[in-house]
C-alpha cells in the first residue's frame, strides 16, 4: 500500500521482506527465473493465484526422467488433467462394457474404440498446448512489430534529414541499409503472426481454445 511506502525494511516481517525480495527482481524483467516453491513463507494464501500470475509456461516433471512441455498457467494444465482423467473414466468404462458385450455375445472385442478415444484426448492435449503458445507469440510478436515501426519511423525521418541536408551518398547509404533490414524484419515478423494466428483461429473455431 502507497502508505507504507517509507516504511523502513527492518519494520517488516519476514514474508513481507521475502515478498519483496522477489518484487525486487522482478522488476529487472529476468528472461529466466527459477523459483524453489516461491509462495513458502511470503504470506501468500493462494499458491494457485500466484502461480497463474507469474507463469505461463510449464515443464511438467513426471518422473522417471521424463519432463513434459506445456504451454499455459498450472490452473490451465489441472484442467487439462481433470479432462484426461474423466476420458481414461470413460475408456476404462467402455472397455469394460465391451467386455462383458464380449462375453454376453461369445466375441472378441480388440478395443479400437478406446484406443481412438485416447488417441483423440492426446491429439486435443497437444493442439490446445501448441495453440497457447501460439497465442503468446502472437503477444510478443506484436510488441516487438510496434518496436520495429517506431524504428523504421526514426529511420525514414533521418533519411529524409539527410537528403535535404545533403549530408552525402555514405550517410543515405548507410540508413537505406538499415531501413530495408528493419522493414525486411518486420515483414517476417508480421508473416510469422499471421501463422500464429491462423493455428489460434483453427484450434478456437474447433473449440479447443
Amino acid at each position: 500500500p502507497q502508505q507504507r511506502w517509507n516504511e523502513r525494511v527492518s519494520m517488516l516481517s519476514g514474508g513481507e521482506r521475502r515478498r519483496l525480495q522477489l518484487l525486487s527482481v522482478l522488476s529487472k524483467k529476468p528472461n529466466f527465473l527459477i523459483l524453489d516453491e516461491p509462495s513458502n513463507d511470503i504470506d501468500i494464501k493462494n499458491d494457485r493465484f500466484f502461480t497463474d500470475k507469474v507463469t505461463d509456461h510449464l515443464f511438467i516433471f513426471e518422473g522417471n526422467g521424463v519432463v513434459k512441455d506445456y504451454g499455459g498457467s498450472l490452473s490451465e494444465y489441472a484442467e487439462c488433467l481433470i479432462e484426461q482423467e474423466k476420458s481414461t473414466s470413460y475408456n476404462i468404462g467402455v472397455t469394460a462394457a465391451a467386455v462383458q458385450t464380449s462375453k454376453n455375445n461369445n466375441k472378441n472385442d480388440d478395443g479400437d474404440d478406446d484406443d481412438d478415444d485416447a488417441l483423440r484426448v492426446k491429439k486435443q492435449f497437444e493442439q490446445r498446448n501448441s495453440a497457447r503458445k501460439a497465442k503468446r507469440e502472437m503477444n510478443r510478436l506484436e510488441m516487438s512489430m510496434e518496436t520495429l515501426k517506431g524504428k523504421a519511423i526514426e529511420l525514414q525521418q533521418e533519411l529524409d534529414d539527410a537528403s535535404n541536408n545533403d549530408d552525402g551518398w555514405s550517410v543515405l547509404a548507410d540508413l537505406t541499409t538499415k531501413l530495408q533490414a528493419v522493414n525486411d524484419e518486420l515483414e517476417e515478423q508480421e508473416m510469422m503472426w499471421l501463422e500464429c494466428a491462423e493455428e489460434v483461429e483453427l484450434a478456437e473455431t474447433e473449440g479447443i481454445l
